[in-house]
């Protein structure tokens, strides 16, 4: 039977509020996925994304999901991704005010992960029907924009960023999805970084860095030396490059981490003299007429730390652009301060 023929079934099913034929659907659809073409598949994620602006959160976590994963197996991955953002935009802002208000007259929150715990949450707040299925339903209405987010060409285009990064902070410590999507909003793409080496080869040479999709410092601590560490004679600086396996784990999706974790050969500081620490992300790095500047220097304690990948699958990149000419290195020289610490 052909996909479209089970997203009528999914529609007809919405129309009569029949849940379960609901469900039944939505499970042919996605099995019906796997032997549809890319445009089959595009024209169902139309007609889903029309039914998804329209359904409660509650009954509509299936369909959500379903149109999260459909998404790359269409023609246009990006198709679906204003009407995904413009629901889970609207479950964290429901969501916040929802927590605000409870917290206020009843104290402690209901955890969200606790399904047991919204017929009792109903009967404190009859009238909140909608507001409660925000509260607990809000990870799987998120969950396909984080999901979606991974990939670059969904970074370029997503919408509403100024929206989404407002909702956050009220459910970022109630709920598991949110933190990490706003982690992926404040991932950079083809963003230039000037990279300086003042006292980890002493070479005072630097170098016009280009990254992409790095989700922490600690990823990009490992990318910059596997990109500038090197030959001499090509014109990289000497020292210890990452191992191939240590490379993998902040490369790779499934990758295991290296025994012994990745080990420090220098020391990564702003222009500011201030270090760059692992827990940080790129987007903190201080820009200095409009650039973000790096700093190589010695690393003067041994230290190693548990190399990962926080988004499977997003494909981080730390491509050098070229090495700066002697009058350039010397130019950003001067806009640097000495190691604060």
């Amino acid at each position: 039977m052909p996909i479209s023929d089970h997203v009528d079934a999914v529609l007809a099913a919405a129309d009569r509020r029949d849940l379960d034929a609901l469900s039944s659907a939505l499970r042919r659809v996605g099995d019906g996925a796997d032997s549809a073409s890319p445009e089959e598949v595009q024209d169902a994620l139309a007609r889903l994304c029309g039914l998804l602006l329209t359904t409660g959160f509650g009954v509509g976590e299936d369909l959500v999901g379903l149109v999260g994963l459909l998404a790359p197996f269409g023609t246009d991955p990006t198709a679906a991704v204003p009407a995904l953002v413009e629901r889970a935009a609207e479950v964290m802002e429901m969501a916040g005010t929802f927590g605000r208000t409870y917290r206020k007259a009843f104290g402690p929150l209901p955890p969200a992960d606790d399904p047991e715990r919204i017929g009792p949450t109903l009967a404190r707040v009859p009238g909140a029907q909608r507001a409660v299925a925000a509260w607990f339903c809000l990870d799987g209405w998120v969950r396909p924009v984080v999901y979606l987010s991974q990939h670059a060409a969904v970074r370029a285009m997503l919408p509403q960023r100024e929206r989404l990064a407002a909702a956050i902070p009220p459910v970022r410590d109630t709920h598991a999805t949110p933190r990490r999507l706003e982690g992926l909003l404040r991932v950079l793409d083809d963003e230039r970084l000037v990279v300086l080496d003042r006292d980890f080869a002493g070479t005072g040479t630097g170098f016009h860095v280009t990254i992409g999709g790095i989700a922490d410092n600690a990823q990009l601590y490992t990318l910059l030396a596997a990109a500038l560490i090197g030959e001499p004679a090509d014109g990289l600086l000497p020292g210890r490059r990452p191992t191939p396996a240590e490379i993998a784990a902040v490369t790779e999706p499934d990758a295991p981490r290296p025994p012994g974790g990745t080990h420090a050969g220098w020391a990564l500081r702003d222009a500011a003299g201030g270090r760059i620490g692992n827990d940080g992300t790129p987007a903190d790095i201080p820009r200095v007429e409009d650039v973000r500047v790096v700093v190589l220097d010695a690393e003067p304690n041994a230290r190693s730390w548990p190399a990962g990948k926080a988004y499977p699958l997003m494909t981080p990149a730390a491509r050098v652009e070229r090495r700066l000419t002697p009058e350039e290195a010397a130019q950003w020289w001067g806009r640097v301060k000495p190691a604060a610490d």
